[in-house]
Formats: C-alpha cells, structure tokens, sequence
C-alpha cells in the first residue's frame, strides 16, 4: 500500500512541476447594453486549434497552451471583432478585458449599391394569355 501512495505522489508531483504551459481568460462585454457580460462571444486564437465562448457572465478561459505570442480574435454576430495580441508565458494566466461593439452600417452606400444592381439586371417579364 506504501508503494502505491509513492507511486501516485511521484506521478503527481511530476505532472504538477513539468507544467510548461500557459492560460488566457478573460471576460467581454457588450457595449450596446450597458457593458452587460456578452453571452457566447467566440473568443479564439488565431491560427490554432485552440477556442471557446464566452458563458453567461462574459467569462472565458483557454488552458493548456504553448507558450509564444498569439492573437486572440473575439467576435459575435452582428458586432465588430476585436482582436487582441496575448503574450503567453509558462505557467502563467494572461487576463483579458475587451469590449464588443455593434457594427456600424452605411445606409448611403447600401442605397447605392441597391440602385446599381438594379440598373444592371435585366428584368424578363413574361407574359401568358388565356
């Protein structure tokens, strides 16, 4: 039984001190309702594997990830994505607070588009009699 006490502390030990790896979390917030915690935002770093959303207080976390400079893209439909640049260290835990705004639409442009496309389509109108 001894043995196996030692066994398991060792193992414990060792996966406890051979950590190299680092953590960003955060929280995000939705800046059209007051700075209310943005519920399921994507919060992603780019070019990994590595992502989450956002719970229902705005928190996120990443664990287990390599040490090295990322970019943390934070989206949510109908918003503006933001992205921040996160310098992960071994064992350490990088907090991130951002804010997600609502996308912005140019009416005037979106007119102008409508009436070029209008312009350039032709229209076949078919006519059948009885």
């Amino acid at each position: 039984m001894k043995t196996l006490f030692l066994i398991a502390g060792l193992l414990f030990s060792m996966t406890t001190f051979g950590q190299s790896h680092g953590s960003v979390s955060g929280t995000i917030i939705d800046m059209e309702m007051n700075g209310d915690p943005m519920l399921f935002a994507n919060v992603e770093l780019k070019g990994t594997s590595w992502s989450t959303q956002t719970n229902l207080n705005g928190n996120f976390e990443i664990g287990d990830i390599v040490p090295g400079t990322y970019i943390l893209a934070i989206g949510f439909p109908g918003y503006e994505s933001v992205e921040v640049p996160v310098a992960v260290e071994k064992n350490k835990i990088v907090e991130v607070h951002s804010e997600l705004r609502a996308k912005s639409i140019d009416v005037g442009t979106l007119l102008q588009a409508e009436r070029v496309s209008k312009t350039k389509i032709p229209v076949l109108v078919s006519s059948s009699s009885k």
